[in-house]
């Protein structure tokens, strides 16, 4: 089993955090969750904002290549995904 790390996100891995979202979307309907799974996408606009303010974190293989991602919001001064 490969061994992840996480790591800030990067603008270099913008377009790799639409497939892992698309990928993801695939899972929630093989679930029964068509309704996440057919959410709008996030923009990589949005992503790229995230990315630039550090509430963006990638897991990554050894290689460095990216397999999941998580946004983090502050509500109330906490964080929250």
């Amino acid at each position: 089993m490969p061994k992840h790390t996480i790591r800030n996100g990067r603008p270099d891995d913008l377009a790799t955090l639409r497939d892992i979202e698309i990928s993801a979307g695939a899972v929630f309907a093989d679930y029964g969750m068509s309704a996440s799974a057919e959410d709008e996408l996030v923009s990589i606009e949005a992503f790229a904002r995230y990315v630039e303010d550090q509430r963006l974190c990638v897991a990554v293989d050894e290689s460095d290549d990216s397999a999941a991602y998580i946004m983090v919001d502050l509500i109330d001064g906490r964080a929250c995904a």
